[in-house]
C-alpha cells in the first residue's frame, strides 16, 4: 500500500524503504547499530522534511491509543 501512496514521490519511497530497512537492523543492545541524532539519520537517508515529520508523528503514537 505504501508503494501505491501518492503522499511520496518514487525517489522518496526508495529513500524511505532504505530507512525502514535500517530500522529493522537496529539492535538496542548493540551500540554499533546506533547513530547520532534522528536529524543526522534523516539527513543520511536524504528524507524530505514532510517525510521526517510523518515518521516523527508515527513514532510518537502508542499501540494502545
Amino acid at each position: 500500500q505504501a508503494v501505491k501512496s501518492s503522499l511520496m514521490g518514487l525517489f522518496e519511497k526508495r529513500r524511505v524503504k532504505k530507512f525502514f530497512e535500517f530500522l529493522q537492523s537496529w539492535k538496542n543492545n548493540e551500540p554499533a547499530t546506533h547513530q547520532d541524532t534522528m536529524k543526522t539519520v534523516y539527513e543520511k537517508f536524504g528524507l524530505e522534511p514532510g517525510t521526517q515529520d510523518f515518521i516523527g508523528h508515527a513514532r510518537a503514537l502508542y499501540l494502545d491509543d
